[in-house]
């Protein structure tokens, strides 16, 4: 499989992508992925404002990688991600192993993705409608009939 240098797929006015914000670029610019055929994940919407604090301890979705962050972007109606302006939230770890909110949320008006990165410990959390996006549907078992997995 072939490697890909972040910063070459995620840049603004190229495969979709309208803008890249600074954290994004300086934690994960370095990284490489690989292309993934498939990958399952698994989309959950907040009913209300959320920290990322209490997304990851309440719903425990699984860390992605980069790989299947580019899947999702590409395979987007696949997977589900929303494309109505409210951000789609992964949570992927850099080379450093420091955990990072990384949201897309499709741009209508420029037609294309805005990917930022956002330390998980903020006091600013995600507001209700957003998604959250889980790797192998993997989120805590105990409220699973809530989730959708494509």
């Amino acid at each position: 499989m072939t490697k890909q240098k972040t910063k070459n797929y995620f840049k603004a006015g190229k495969n979709d992508i309208y803008w890249v914000g600074s954290n994004f670029q300086e934690y994960f610019g370095k990284m490489d992925f690989v292309k993934v055929a498939e990958t399952t994940l698994q989309v959950r919407k907040l009913e209300c404002n959320m920290l990322d604090k209490e997304i990851l301890e309440q719903w425990k979705p699984e860390e992605s990688s980069l790989s299947e962050f580019h899947y999702a972007l590409e395979n987007w109606e696949k997977v589900g991600l929303l494309k109505d302006g409210y951000a789609n939230i992964f949570y992927i770890r850099d080379e450093d192993n420091t955990l990072w909110a990384v949201g897309a949320d499709w741009d209508a008006d420029r037609g294309g993705w805005d990917v930022s990165a956002d330390g998980v410990d903020g006091p600013y959390g995600w507001g209700a409608g957003r998604q959250v996006v889980s790797r192998n549907g993997l989120f805590d078992t105990k409220t699973l009939g809530e989730f959708v997995s494509r």
